[in-house]
């Protein structure tokens, strides 16, 4: 298995067939039982060879709002998207990050 590892030890995507560009290969014989059946970026760390996990919470699914058709609620998840991609690109121009 690969693991993709953020700055911060924690496993952010792994890969059990193919692999991940940077990715950290270790042996299947030591992950963690139910990993890939529970697994969210974030709720393990690994450093040294070894699992941990971190306490991170498995983050909620955007709420739907029943009145809305499939589409609109698409588009609203779109507007904020390319609300936040903005406020991200004035942070780094300004030099943040």
């Amino acid at each position: 298995m690969q693991l993709q590892i953020g700055n911060d030890n924690h496993v952010i995507g792994y890969a059990s067939t193919g692999g991940i560009e940077g990715a950290v290969e270790i042996d299947d014989d030591n992950v963690p039982e139910g990993f890939e059946q529970d697994f969210w970026p974030g709720k393990w760390a690994y450093a040294k060879k070894k699992f941990a996990l971190t306490g991170i919470p498995k983050p909620e699914p955007p709420a739907v709002d029943p009145g809305m058709t499939q589409v609109e609620t698409m588009q609203k998840r779109l507007d904020e998207q390319e609300t936040a991609l903005l406020e991200l690109a004035e942070i780094i121009a300004g030099g943040g990050l």
